[in-house]
């Protein structure tokens, strides 16, 4: 029985408070997703020269330090960095 209006009480608190399953806490901002955070990354900006959302390798610049690793990052080997691609390559460099 205890344990019951121990489970109602939280269960009526938690409802109460907006955001509270959501992942948010009044203490922190609501998040972000990580795709909207680097959706404006200024280098994948600058190195996707012709402005299709990719990086392709005949976009990088002859000496940048990710051609090398190109396809090893490129995990779904399309030929091209999607931004989540060259985000976990921006980590390794």
């Amino acid at each position: 029985m205890k344990t019951f209006i121990f489970t109602a009480l939280l269960t009526a608190t938690f409802a109460s408070a907006p955001g509270v399953f959501a992942g948010e806490h009044a203490h922190h901002s609501p998040a972000k997703p990580a795709t909207a955070e680097k959706a404006d990354d200024p280098a994948f900006t600058k190195l996707d020269s012709n402005k299709d959302g990719f990086i392709k390798k005949s976009e990088l610049p002859a000496k940048h330090p990710l051609l090398p690793h190109f396809s090893m990052v490129d995990k779904n080997k399309d030929g091209k960095l999607d931004k989540k691609e060259f985000e976990a390559a921006q980590s390794m460099l």
